[in-house]
């Protein structure tokens, strides 16, 4: 039953899309060259972006659309959208695809000092698949706060800033208006990687979300 409670979403959010009248979405669309397993924008893809678009607004770097199982990533060297491999065979997913449009905040960092895992704060966009590689202006409505094998390893999720469940500003409106998305959500990133290697702390809104997107920042420009 959980697992197809997980399937549900990307079925949910192709179908919302369309329900809603929704046409586009706020996205740059970055001139880049793309081999097989790499994408090359015009600039870094991690340092290029700021963090944030006003006081309200970030962007996001889309890694894997909804629904794909592919585990794309910027590459911190070289700021390439890449495919890795690990030991010759390509990152893929064994589950469902994502449930939503995954990525990071370029210009932060989950800090090591702090318990995270050096990366870039990871992102999930709920709803429509959006293009690989595309940079989209999206608001926070809250975070997962999770460990991946004992490493912080929180999600923020977001909407983009225009479209998708537009009226939605909270994790708390999510479960009125959408029951359900929240529990599908933690049952996906619970289990995507296995049994016992993702622990679920807690959900928590947005004023928690921009705390840890405000540190991510810091610990950015800290190491620059």
């Amino acid at each position: 039953m959980n697992k197809s409670i997980v399937g549900f979403i990307v079925l949910f959010a192709s179908f919302s899309c369309q329900e809603r009248g929704i046409r586009s979405v706020p996205i740059i669309q970055p001139s880049h060259q793309k081999e097989e397993y790499s994408i090359k924008d015009s600039v870094h893809f991690l340092h290029g972006f700021p963090a944030m678009v006003g006081d309200s607004l970030i962007n996001v770097v889309v890694e894997i659309p909804t629904g794909t199982l592919e585990k794309w990533e910027v590459n911190k060297e070289n700021g390439y959208l890449e495919l890795p491999e690990i030991d010759g065979i390509r990152r893929v997913v064994d589950y469902l695809g994502y449930p939503g449009n995954y990525g990071m905040v370029p210009q932060s960092l989950q800090d090591p000092a702090k318990g995270g895992d050096g990366d870039p704060l990871d992102i999930l966009i709920l709803g429509p698949p959006l293009t690989r590689g595309s940079l989209v202006e999206c608001r926070v409505i809250g975070i997962i706060r999770m460990l991946d094998n004992g490493e912080l390893d929180d999600k923020l999720v977001a909407l983009p800033a225009k479209g998708y469940l537009e009226n939605v500003r909270t994790m708390e409106n999510l479960e009125a208006d959408y029951p359900g998305m929240i529990e599908i959500l933690t049952i996906w990133f619970k289990n995507y990687k296995g049994k016992g290697q993702v622990e679920i702390k807690s959900i928590g809104e947005k004023v928690e979300a921009f705390q840890v997107l405000q540190e991510a920042i810091a610990a950015y420009q800290n190491q620059r």
